[in-house]
């Protein structure tokens, strides 16, 4: 009895585990056969997806880390690697800008419409992609990239364009460009004060050169004596059709704000502000020379916008 029991049990212990062999069988191989292949290029996706994370994880994780090594071991070359990579964002945001406006050109408006921020940008990005393809040409080679550091260190301001600059060279640089422009702002209005004796109404004559004596004096003259020759800019010989080419190489002015607090910067704009508004198309001419007649001793004598 007992032994047939223990054949019994035995029996069914075989047909259980034989069963369930077949059935793992029957559902690995056989009856799955479609649901596999449909399930196939959800499996590859999801998996293809789970590494494609995986991996911008992991050289995320590496590119901190080394980030964090170069700051700590080497601070001076972190901070111009760090700039090489930001500047690249900067460059390649511009880069989607400029194809915005350029859409909208395509699609009829002319480029003598666009507002003046669209126009600055296109000429600045044409410039400015002048000289950043040879860098980018440079740096495409493995380790290449150690060659623009070397560049970046050595000769900023000549090679590279501003989305490359530190801060500390961003604030030096504009200075030396804005030195350079004031150069002309003295010879300019020498310029007008010599012209002036063209003008055939003495009354204007004497303002004008009174308006000139007082720049080339170290003042910044008031809106009222700036409006009060606009007559003489509509017309020959001030007009905008009779300037000269050298008279005209200052189109890029202002200020340095670096060097101003923000109510000085505010005075300025509303000075601005209230000379702009108040001329004629045909006067555009006097809006040119008012930009120097504001700024060449703003804030408050020669030298100070430097």
């Amino acid at each position: 009895m007992a032994l047939s029991c223990s054949r019994l049990c035995s029996h069914l212990s075989l047909t259980r585990l034989f069963g369930l062999r077949t059935n793992r069988i029957t559902i690995g191989v056989y009856s799955p056969n479609v649901s596999y292949q449909s399930r196939l290029p959800l499996c590859r996706q999801y998996s293809s997806s789970k590494v494609r994370r995986g991996i911008g994880r992991y050289f995320q994780w590496a590119n901190s880390k080394y980030e964090g090594f170069l700051k700590r071991r080497f601070p001076r070359f972190y901070l111009l690697y760090h700039t090489f990579m930001k500047g690249f964002k900067l460059l390649f945001q511009d880069a989607k800008e400029v194809r915005r406006i350029k859409a909208k050109m395509i699609n009829g408006v002319k480029f003598q419409d666009l507002p003046y921020r669209e126009m600055e940008k296109l000429r600045q990005f044409r410039r400015d992609m002048i000289k950043a393809v040879p860098l980018v040409v440079i740096s495409i080679p493995p380790f290449a990239n150690y060659l623009v550091f070397v560049l970046m260190y050595f000769f900023p301001r000549q090679l590279l364009i501003p989305h490359f600059w530190t801060p500390r060279q961003q604030i030096e640089f504009r200075r030396v460009y804005h030195s350079l422009r004031v150069r002309h702002h003295l010879p300019i209005i020498e310029g007008l004060k010599d012209t002036s004796g063209q003008v055939k109404n003495s009354q204007l004559q004497s303002r004008l050169k009174e308006l000139c004596a007082k720049v080339q004096g170290g003042e910044t003259p008031k809106l009222s004596e700036i409006l009060v020759v606009r007559s003489l800019f509509s017309g020959p010989p001030l007009g905008m059709k009779r300037m000269s080419v050298d008279h005209m190489a200052c189109y890029v002015r202002g200020l340095n704000s670096d060097s101003l607090g923000v109510n000085q910067c505010l005075e300025w704009l509303f000075q601005w502000l209230q000379v702009s508004s108040s001329l004629k198309d045909s006067e555009v001419s006097l809006l040119l020379h008012s930009i120097v007649f504001l700024s060449a001793n703003y804030p408050s004598g020669p030298g100070q916008h430097l």
